[in-house]
């Protein structure tokens, strides 16, 4: 089972490509493809098998029913302190499915006459995750034709995702959706499109002597097949342009000590724009389950150079704040994400 459902993510961001996403449009996609929040940015980029706060659904559907309860979160930057702000806000509901291994009350039993005693159970097992997030990134005034043009663009993804039940003979498998709705805006002309994601998560605990870990991959394709944005009314201004496909492997461990220290690999990669091929890895060290120090490293596949992150996190009961520090020739950007849980 496990295995069919991974061709069917896998076949079609090999296959079903558009020939006019495979064209060289414009790609508008690129707002959102660095990623979102303060923990996985300053681990590069390399949390498609981590998850665990409210960036969660962006990075992997599957990971959103790895959590639990209820969780509200967002994040504010100025990308590369340009008067860039980019942002997101996201809400999300985890419920797991028990059974009720206590007997029945007597005033709870249905007219069908059950008798006391019975153990009612639940036919429905293992973990289920919604949620709904918004990104946008206001980019300001930028030039067109000598015209002062304001650019905006906004990504909606309605997120579920599914944790298959422990003791199961798929235990420690994760599935999960997002859909999701692109917008771009220049003045009074927009397009938008439709897109969806697709996750899958493996995790379990491993026991390696006196270092007991637990590891996890995780698969994200983003947008398979790619997205067209609708023209535009034609007004004069260039708005239309395609998102390409974007996949996200990745691999993490993580020990379970007094000290956990977790370290991530991925590889993100567009089957239709080699280009933007980016390989990202990141380790975070935590201590009392307060503090946590992150860093990583980044390189895009076809470019010159390696850039890094640095980053840090406290979590204080339900409330948790993580910053991140990205470098770039273009300007530092600083990342400011919060979440609670509740």
């Amino acid at each position: 089972m496990v295995l069919v459902f991974s061709l069917i993510l896998i076949l079609p961001a090999v296959t079903g490509t558009r020939d006019r996403v495979n064209a060289q449009e414009v790609d508008l996609g690129d707002f959102v493809r660095v990623g979102v929040g303060g923990r996985p940015l300053a681990l590069s980029g390399a949390y498609v098998a981590v998850g665990g706060n409210s960036s969660t659904p962006f990075w992997n559907p599957a990971s959103l029913a790895a959590m639990d309860g209820f969780n509200l979160g967002g994040m504010y930057t100025d990308r590369f302190s340009a008067g860039i702000i980019y942002q997101y806000l996201s809400g999300s509901a985890i419920y797991e499915f028990k059974d009720r291994e206590s007997p029945v009350e007597e005033e709870e039993k249905s007219e069908s006459g059950l008798l006391t005693g019975l153990a009612r159970y639940n036919p429905i097992r293992g973990k289920l995750g919604l949620s709904l997030t918004r990104i946008s990134m206001d980019i300001g005034s930028v030039s067109y034709a000598n015209n002062p043009v304001g650019e905006w663009r906004s990504l909606w993804l309605g997120t579920v995702g599914y944790r298959f039940p422990d003791g199961s003979i798929i235990d420690g498998f994760s599935v999960g959706a997002s859909l999701k709705r692109y917008r771009r805006q220049l003045n009074e002309d927009s397009v938008s499109g439709w897109g969806y994601d697709l996750g899958l998560l493996y995790s379990r605990d491993i026991d390696l002597g006196p270092v007991p870990v637990t590891g996890s991959v995780g698969f994200n394709l983003q947008d398979p097949g790619g997205v067209e944005m609708v023209e535009g009314d034609g007004s004069g201004i260039e708005v239309t342009g395609v998102i390409p496909p974007y996949n996200r492997v990745g691999v993490a461990v993580m020990t379970r000590t007094s000290v956990p220290v977790l370290v991530s690999a991925g590889y993100d990669f567009s089957p239709t724009r080699p280009q933007i091929n980016r390989i990202n890895m990141g380790t975070e060290i935590s201590f009392a389950d307060i503090f946590h120090l992150r860093g990583g490293i980044n390189k895009w596949v076809r470019e010159e150079g390696i850039g890094f992150s640095l980053g840090a996190g406290v979590d204080i009961g339900f409330f948790n704040v993580n910053y991140a520090y990205l470098p770039h020739n273009l300007g530092s950007t600083h990342i400011i994400s919060s979440d609670f849980s509740f």
